[in-house]
């Protein structure tokens, strides 16, 4: 082949920049930005700063790293330094404190010519203290060096070379409208350094490449930083296509697989998913980056770094792909991922990434819990979740900490549905009063002040549910109340039906024990009007479930409007919005949400009855109870199966009275005594004595 055909190593950048215009593209969550800095013995303030940097990192679409104290103090530093910067698309340094490490890591990221950001407090200090192991190494008096000063950095003094003009001064003390502002002085840099970090990141995607290549190859490869590089959305066709190709023309020449180009591959079809599309198209998006991914996994060493990368994202794929099948194979896939990962992590002594994985795991197994085995699910959760706060603590990983704690306590509540209901809710507010003891201004900061108060709000209702205190109730109200405060339909969309829906929850409750008949509708009036809110967002095109949920919840409350005012007209809505969750909604995946569905469609077509066409509604009403009978047994869900059985045998009865047949007397009784038998192992008195009762008015009805 002729030279003509190849391209040389130098020309990849330059090439693949000449081809794609990098002035109007965007940062990849892919692009590493490593922050090099003293730890806090040193700069007392330097976990409030490293939570600025990261978080405008994170908005900036480049995912921060630390080179923190475990590295450093690990045998292999040096070569885990290069391996780290190496793969690094932009370096921060924060010269606060001056430590001998942070000026040898400063030299080193220089040398290696990659996009440099150096960051000083307008007064930083060289924390010369800390430079000795104890006062008399220092050779004066203890006296003398308690009121020994730290110098302040001097630029032109302290680091003649650069003269101050590649140094950004930032203050972090200070408020969003001062210049110094650390994320305002931040963006500005990380807009100038834009092209720069672009081609690095180029320039590390293509080093792996050998140093010629076929010009078919190269142009196929062109076209991959095309898609990866695109706003657009681009068909999954499309992409195996690529895929199909490069991998056939890499074997055709010989050529080591361009791992980090596949790597792009996977990272594109992850990057179609959204509420755009639908759960078919997401799985479909999902299935092809990871058979990408387990490739790649063939071809990496059981220990390396970039292979527990690609393990995070496969486990990621697989609790992504655990949530729109509920096929619990997706769950174990990616708990098998994730603890692989942490293996290598540990060997790197990678305690961040260590404790997000573990946080995962605790993920997966609270999304599973969604599925089967609830109790056990949710105590593998909360155990994980623990774990990973050992790690994350509110002090140096502050953003982490609030998330997985914010995940513990919502795995209690989880619990709490299935296994000491008013022990898990009081543990679930503990860990949640945790955080909202932080304080309002820090949470909104961190984008979860709203998400906090509707959960205790959710909280408080369930347990005034359980205890009938009015004063839990009123916190709920407040909770809710201050909830919706903090977020608006157009600001805050999924937050404000989240709220909503809640809110009507919360509602639907206050009506069951309000006594006085007119405040009782008000409350069921306040519930639609929440859940229709709520349904605003919650479209069938981009949040299915959720929408399910709503309708189910509105079929509820309007057969309950229908028991105190319209009953025809409220009966019917309540079986549209029934019948409308019905429709789009499959059994399998969450089958008690089915089954609830069902419950409430029965209840209402039994309402109806009342009024209208008495024997065809009372049989849609058994129709409805039948299939939940499909799907929860005595073992899976013992009440439920009881209290459907029961209802089954009220509507047998009210058929007997109509039709006089001994048929509907005897499954009336049938069905009574199947719930009796459970209600007695379950030791149930009081709904033992209704039933007994209504199987003594059966036999008076039978005799007359």
């Amino acid at each position: 082949m002729s030279n003509s055909n190849k391209v040389f190593d130098k020309g990849y950048v330059k090439k693949i920049s000449g081809e794609i215009p990098l002035e109007s593209i965007e940062f990849q969550c892919e692009t590493v930005g490593l922050i090099i800095y003293s730890e806090k013995n040193h700069v007392e303030y330097i976990y409030p700063l490293l939570l600025q940097i990261e978080t405008v990192l994170k908005e900036q679409g480049i995912c921060p790293k630390r080179l923190g104290v475990n590295i450093r103090s690990s045998e292999d530093y040096l070569e885990t330094l290069e391996n780290i910067v190496d793969d690094c698309a932009l370096i921060l340094i924060i010269l606060d404190g001056f430590r001998p490490n942070v000026l040898f890591e400063f030299g080193y990221v220089v040398a290696k010519r990659k996009p440099l950001i150096i960051l000083k407090s307008k007064d930083a200090k060289i924390n010369i203290k800390t430079l000795y192991r104890n006062a008399k190494d220092s050779g004066i008096t203890p006296r003398n060096f308690g009121i020994l000063r730290n110098p302040t950095i001097e630029v032109p003094f302290h680091l003649s070379d650069f003269a101050g003009k590649h140094i950004s001064k930032i203050d972090w003390k200070a408020k969003d409208t001062d210049p110094f502002y650390p994320p305002t002085v931040l963006k500005k840099e990380l807009l100038k350094k834009k092209i720069e970090i672009i081609q690095e990141t180029t320039r590390i995607k293509t080093k792996e490449l050998p140093p010629t290549v076929p010009m078919e190859v190269l142009e196929l490869i062109i076209e991959v930083f095309g898609y990866y590089y695109s706003k657009e959305k681009v068909s999954i066709e499309k992409v195996e296509k690529l895929y199909s190709n490069l991998e056939g023309l890499a074997k055709t020449h010989g050529i080591k697989p361009p791992i980090k180009i596949y790597d792009m591959l996977s990272s594109i079809y992850i990057r179609q998913l959204g509420d755009t599309l639908g759960y078919s198209d997401n799985v479909s998006y999902l299935i092809a980056a990871q058979k990408i991914n387990n490739n790649l996994l063939g071809l990496l060493s059981a220990k390396e770094n970039f292979r527990a990368r690609i393990l995070m994202r496969n486990g990621e794929i697989s609790q992504r792909l655990l949530f729109y099948t509920s096929e619990n194979e997706h769950g174990y896939a990616a708990i098998k991922a994730f603890e692989e990962a942490i293996e290598i992590f540990s060997s790197g002594q990678m305690k961040r990434d260590i404790a997000s994985a573990q946080s995962r795991i605790g993920e997966t197994y609270s999304i599973m819990a969604d599925i089967e085995n609830t109790a056990i699910n949710c105590e593998k959760a909360i155990k994980s979740y623990i774990k990973a706060l050992k790690i994350f603590t509110r002090e140096e990983f502050l953003y982490e900490y609030v998330h997985t704690q914010y995940k513990l306590g919502s795995a209690y509540y989880k619990l709490s549905e299935v296994k000491n209901r008013i022990d898990n809710l009081k543990k679930s507010i503990e860990e949640i009063d945790k955080l909202r003891k932080m304080g309002k201004l820090r949470l909104a900061i961190l984008g979860y002040y709203g998400d906090i108060q509707n959960l205790l709000g959710l909280l408080h209702s369930n347990l005034a549910e359980d205890s009938d205190n009015r004063e839990d109730y009123k916190k709920a109200f407040d909770f809710y109340q201050e909830a919706l405060g903090t977020c608006s339909v157009q600001k805050n969309p999924l937050g404000y039906a989240i709220v909503q829906n809640n809110r009507g929850v919360y509602y639907a409750r206050m009506a069951d024990i309000e006594k006085d008949a007119n405040l009782k509708k008000e409350n069921i009036k306040k519930a639609i009007d929440s859940f229709t809110k709520a349904l605003e967002v919650y479209t069938y095109e981009k949040f299915p479930r959720e929408y399910f949920d709503t309708k189910s919840n509105l079929c509820e409350v309007y057969r309950r409007l229908a028991k105190v005012e319209n009953k025809v007209i409220n009966c019917k809505k309540a079986i549209e919005n029934c019948e409308q969750a019905l429709r789009i909604q499959h059994p399998k995946p969450y089958p008690k949400d089915y089954a609830r569905a069902q419950l409430n469609l029965g209840a209402s077509y039994a309402t109806l009855a009342e009024v209208e066409n008495p024997l065809d509604n009372f049989k849609k009403s058994i129709q409805s109870y039948n299939e939940i009978l499909k799907l929860i047994t005595p073992k899976s869900d013992a009440t439920f199966y009881a209290s459907t059985q029961r209802n089954i045998g009220d509507v047998y009865q009210n058929i007997f009275k109509i039709d006089k047949q001994k048929m509907s007397c005897k499954k009336a009784s049938r069905a009574y005594k199947t719930a009796l038998k459970i209600y007695r192992s379950l030791g149930y008195t009081k709904d033992i004595t209704e039933i007994r009762e209504k199987l003594e008015n059966l036999s008076d009805f039978s005799e007359k």
